[in-house]
């Protein structure tokens, strides 16, 4: 009696999980977003990253490595660390704290300056990794988000 029990248990656990899907978290906008220091090491950013989590769970984000790109250009790799627990079906904010410490020349950075009040419009990729933890699994989810952002808009 106790292994038919224990063998619907295990059952009912394997069909329980097979029919969770786990959807990546959505890129929304980012809020509070500011410069810091401009000097010759770089210029300081922070903002706050808002998601949406679409899972019908709720959830802990582990860790986070993206790859932030300004008109096709890398121009910073962003972590976030500190564990977030995410409700579900619901937005979330992550904290962004990077340096970005261009690669390119002084004219190169002119231009793109330039270029950035004239369209007054920021072409901002993400790319990267997002761990989570559901269900005491972890999950590595790939994100990635290509967005024109206004820069007249920012708050």
């Amino acid at each position: 009696m106790k292994a038919g029990k224990l063998f619907f248990c295990a059952v009912l656990l394997i069909c329980a999980l097979s029919s969770c899907k786990v959807y990546p978290p959505v890129y929304k906008r980012i809020e509070n977003f500011g410069a810091h220091t401009i000097n010759r090491d770089g210029v300081q950013l922070s903002g706050d990253l808002v998601f949406y989590n679409p899972n019908k769970f709720k959830f802990h984000v582990n860790e986070i490595l993206m790859n932030v790109a300004v008109d096709g250009k890398h121009v910073a790799t962003a972590g976030h660390l500190t564990e977030v627990t995410v409700n579900r079906a619901s937005e979330f904010t992550i904290p962004l704290d990077l340096v970005i410490k261009p690669d390119m020349t002084f004219n190169e950075i002119l231009k793109s300056v330039i270029n950035i009040f004239r369209t007054r419009q920021v072409d901002l990729t993400i790319s990267g990794t997002v761990v989570v933890k559901a269900l005491g699994v972890k999950i590595p989810i790939t994100v990635k988000d290509n967005q024109k952002i206004d820069i007249s808009k920012l708050k």
